[in-house]
């Protein structure tokens, strides 16, 4: 290898073996990153050639990160943490690519490392920095409560220095994004115990809600991670035996494009659920493959249209007639369904006029924690229920 690069070389630049299979190669000449792009290219080519030469006996990619040392600290070891980092992008690429450092991915990336750091000792440390909110599912018909959706949060210390003032007032927290921190979850395998966490916290405040709102029912999202890589059905016939709470009082959301393939894993927790009882709901149909066999073969309690679907039935008319088909069909099936994103009174009134039989969205509530929902939803509807009787 070593050989193949220097042959690629040209006067000025140094090689250098770091450790392993990497090796360094340092430029003062004061040629730009297009050299090095070309001086990539052509080190492909002659280990190609060589590879070749040899009938194919030894088959390997390189690949390469670029920094640019100019305007940059004469720090070695920054520098070093620098193209070690251009490096593992280039092969995150897909190997055999060569990947320019730039500082706004390098300190993403570094932002990322930190906040896997605060997910451990969140996880190690009671779940502390998670916490639950709940959004409402309604009854189109009737207005009513039906379901809450239990959305996981996470936060993290402004400032993490600051410890708290003279007072004692706790430290300011901001919420990272579940789009940010999730990933994360499930690449460290982290979501394994948060998902338990959140199925038996989700379960116990259902069971508490049930003592004034009967049949309240509660909804958790799974991650591919849970399902591919523990006994799912264990753990929630665990947690239902432990609070105590029915099973048809659970829902369990599993999105449509994540792993509805022939699986047999993923069929056994489908059949395995539904035979105890458990809800099955099939989350963000119309984003993923949208396989009409999943409805027919899965045979799921009810789905939920994503709200990316409902702004297209809301916008196109062509949209609108395959949302008013789908829900028909979904309705011959014997299933229910569920309209997701509804966030004023003209998208409530339009998307009612299609009979979906439930609506989720902000024009009810916006994900809240679970004291909030209580005051807010939980109250009103005992109350109402009342007032009824």
């Amino acid at each position: 290898t070593a050989n193949c690069i220097q042959r690629a070389m040209e006067p000025g630049q140094k090689l250098f073996r770091l450790v392993s299979d990497q090796f360094i190669i340092t430029d003062l000449t004061g040629r730009s990153v297009s050299d090095a792009r070309l001086l990539y290219n052509r080190i492909r080519y002659e280990i190609a050639c060589w590879i070749e030469a040899h009938q194919y006996q030894t088959v390997f990619t390189i690949s390469a990160g670029i920094i640019d040392t100019k305007d940059r600290m004469n720090d070695y070891d920054q520098i070093l943490k620098f193209l070690e980092f251009a490096l593992n992008e280039a092969k995150l690429e897909g190997k055999n690519e060569c990947y320019l450092f730039q500082k706004e991915d390098y300190h993403a990336w570094v932002h990322r490392q930190k906040l896997r750091k605060q997910l451990l000792h969140a996880v190690n440390n009671g779940f502390c920095g998670f916490e639950i909110y709940y959004q409402p599912i309604m009854h189109t018909r009737e207005h009513s409560l039906v379901s809450a959706e239990a959305l996981m949060r996470f936060f993290v210390p402004a400032d993490p220095d600051a410890d708290g003032d003279e007072t004692g007032v706790a430290r300011e927290l901001v919420m990272i994004s579940p789009a940010e921190f999730i990933p994360i979850l499930e690449e460290s395998g982290l979501i394994i115990p948060v998902g338990r966490w959140l199925v038996r916290t989700a379960a116990g405040v259902c069971k508490e809600w049930q003592k004034e709102h009967p049949g309240m029912r509660v909804q958790v999202n799974l991650s591919y991670v849970q399902v591919a890589k523990t006994d799912v059905l264990r753990d929630v016939r665990e947690v239902l035996n432990e609070i105590g709470l029915s099973p048809e009082c659970l829902g369990v959301e599993l999105t449509e494009s994540g792993y509805l393939d022939s699986n047999t894993h993923f069929k056994k927790l489908w059949d395995g659920l539904k035979k105890n009882g458990v809800l099955v709901i099939l989350d963000d149909f119309g984003t993923g493959y949208s396989n009409l066999h999943c409805l027919g073969d899965l045979r799921p309690n009810y789905i939920k249209i994503d709200r990316s679907f409902t702004l297209k039935a809301l916008n196109n008319q062509y949209e609108h007639d395959l949302m008013t088909q789908i829900i028909t069909m979904t309705h011959k099936l014997g299933l229910t369904l569920c309209v997701e994103g509804i966030e004023t009174e003209s998208e409530f009134k339009k998307i009612s006029e299609l009979d979906p039989d439930y609506i989720q969205g902000f024009l009810f509530s916006r994900p809240q924690p679970a004291e909030e929902f209580y005051e807010n939803l939980i109250g009103p509807a005992v109350a109402a229920a009342h007032l009824t009787a």
